[in-house]
């Protein structure tokens, strides 16, 4: 990403992740999380947009994918008590999002900017 000059050198975009944004959002993952294993597999990304697409939002700058969250639908009250990682992760990545769910857990919410100066 280039160095931006001013505010309007940005193009923000905001969107549902689609499928065919999984390699740009693989190479911004494992950029983000290089220390802690890369990116989750496509299979992964695929089952949280087919199970609750509009809970996978991306930000596009131009058409540069720079930003995700990530999200699931939860028992509230299950998960506002202790529980674990593997509590909403099988092993495998299987996603247990439940679509009768009263709240919506963040799995991943990220954004990387790079040489960012902006002049007003």
């Amino acid at each position: 990403m280039s160095k931006i000059e001013k505010l309007d050198d940005l193009h923000l975009t905001i969107a549902e992740i689609k499928k065919k944004d999984y390699p740009q959002l693989k190479k911004l993952m494992d950029r983000v999380y290089a220390n802690l294993g890369g990116s989750w597999s496509k299979n992964t990304i695929d089952a949280l947009i087919d199970a609750f697409p509009e809970g996978q939002i991306a930000l596009f700058d131009h058409e540069q994918l720079i930003g995700i969250v990530l999200s699931m639908r939860v028992d509230y009250i299950k998960f506002s008590n202790p529980h674990t990682y593997d509590d909403l992760i099988g092993q495998k990545e299987i996603i247990r999002d439940n679509p009768k769910g009263d709240a919506i857990y963040g799995l991943d919410a990220l954004i990387e900017i790079l040489n960012i100066v902006a002049i007003v």
